[in-house]
């Protein structure tokens, strides 16, 4: 247990937003950018997921 985990902090929760909404970048290439694991960035894309009967409150929001 020697890993350190630190959590994403908001500005980073905004970055990830714009990148992930272009859609023109893997999980791998935002990771790489933000200086984060890749698993870091499915944990929170997969934490923070809302799944609404409203398609426009459905999706990850920072």
């Amino acid at each position: 247990m020697g890993t350190c985990y630190s959590h994403i902090d908001f500005k980073e929760r905004f970055k990830l937003f714009d990148l992930a909404k272009a859609g023109i970048l893997s999980i791998d290439e935002i990771a790489r950018m933000l200086g984060r694991h890749r698993s870091t960035i499915y944990r929170e894309i997969s934490r923070n997921y809302h799944n609404d009967v409203y398609t426009e409150f459905r999706g990850w929001f920072p």
